[in-house]
């Protein structure tokens, strides 16, 4: 999921579960998340729109999953399932996730 939505977001910062800080964690990006949560800003794409913050928890991530299930069930969400996923599949799965819809690009 790399580098596929810097165009639209950036990650903010990292919200670590109490007692738990940066090295507790070995893939911090996606363990936090889990654990925690990661503040991400969704960036004005130039549509006029206000910046606007999300935070990527467990709970949002298994939101995300249930509607990248529905949105194109048969390009990337069975690419995600097959471990054939690329930057673009990440994108659509983050704004799923963030934005309930697939808003960019």
């Amino acid at each position: 999921m790399e580098g596929g939505s810097n165009y639209w977001c950036r990650q903010h910062s990292f919200r670590y579960p109490e007692g738990k800080g940066k090295d507790d964690y070995t893939y911090r990006h996606l363990e936090v998340a889990l654990d925690g949560g990661i503040q991400v800003l969704a960036e004005d794409c130039g549509d006029g729109q206000v910046p606007i913050t999300r935070e990527l928890t467990r709970e949002v991530i298994q939101d995300g999953l249930e509607l990248f299930s529905k949105f194109e069930p048969k390009y990337h969400f069975v690419n995600f399932i097959n471990e054939n996923e690329d930057a673009e599949t990440g994108d659509v799965f983050l704004q799923l996730c963030l934005l309930d819809e697939v808003k960019y690009g």
